[in-house]
């Protein structure tokens, strides 16, 4: 009898167990669509230094600061989006820039 349960459970364990491939999060257009700032509307700007200003920007959905150099156009440092339907963080990404020369 301990056999048959045994190998009823053995046999559950199997069959239970599938090995599904992990979900991909974020593609390249995703993340693309996600920090495109005309996609937001600006909330702040607050200049840091020269070049370089605090953004914080949201749409229907997401909220969005990090920040931005405005005479080269690019994203730098950490960034940062919040679910304003979920009211949490999310996601964090750094961005950065490779120099030529």
């Amino acid at each position: 009898m301990k056999n048959k349960i045994l190998s009823f459970l053995l046999l559950a364990i199997i069959v239970g167990c599938k090995n599904e491939p992990a979900n991909i999060l974020f593609t390249q257009d995703d993340i693309d669509n996600l920090f495109n700032l005309n996609n937001y509307q600006t909330n702040q700007q607050q200049k840091i230094n020269d070049s370089i200003f605090q953004y914080i920007g949201e749409n229907e959905r997401f909220l969005i600061k990090g920040k931005y150099n405005y005479l080269k156009k690019y994203k730098a440092g950490w960034w940062s989006v919040y679910d304003k339907k979920n009211r949490e963080k999310y996601l964090d990404i750094q961005f950065f820039i490779e120099y030529e020369g």
